[in-house]
């Protein structure tokens, strides 16, 4: 069965529709939803379905530990060498960025400023030659932090909060 959707240009679209709307991919058909692992952790706490539970949980995946001190110690390799191959350091990144971002601190505890030195460069270069906009990361995922620079929670995480407040029925 075609789509039959209304194209920008006032003519019905001649696709095949799938799903219970019956309409293409295009126009609101079947989704293959997220692919990519943020994109997955970011619709895991989709606010407009439940209460966003990061707001009270701030439990770290125990798999990020494992993947990021393995990360940490292969750009540690990479990063000591004179000549930096920066396509294998952002492949490691490119693979682990969330385990990296989320325990930076942690490793950073664990092996010294170094640690920390490495990891952020290495995030910041990959971030400047993706054009990434990794900010929005932040809001979803909780960090381990450091005792000294604890922060119960942060400003966009605060901005979310308060809209999510705004448009829903709490009481």
């Amino acid at each position: 069965m075609l789509c039959n959707a209304k194209n920008k240009d006032g003519s019905l679209c001649t696709e095949l529709g799938a799903g219970r709307n019956n309409r293409c991919y295009k126009h609101g058909g079947a989704s293959t939803g997220p692919i990519s692992e943020l994109g997955k952790l970011i619709s895991s706490r989709n606010a407009f379905k439940r209460f966003p539970n990061w707001f009270y949980l701030n439990i770290v995946d125990d798999s990020y530990i494992s993947r990021a001190d393995k990360a940490f110690i292969d750009l540690d390799i990479l990063m000591d060498s004179d000549i930096i191959q920066w396509h294998k350091v952002f492949d490691i990144v490119d693979k682990n960025q969330i385990p990296l971002e989320t325990m930076k601190y942690f490793l950073f505890e664990k092996y010294g400023s170094d640690a920390l030195l490495i990891i952020q460069t290495a995030l910041d270069k990959y971030y400047q030659e993706m054009n990434y906009q990794h900010f929005k990361f932040h809001v979803y995922q909780p960090q381990f932090q450091l005792d000294d620079y604890y922060q119960v929670i942060t400003r966009p995480q605060s901005h979310f909060l308060d809209n999510w407040m705004k448009t829903h029925d709490t009481w």
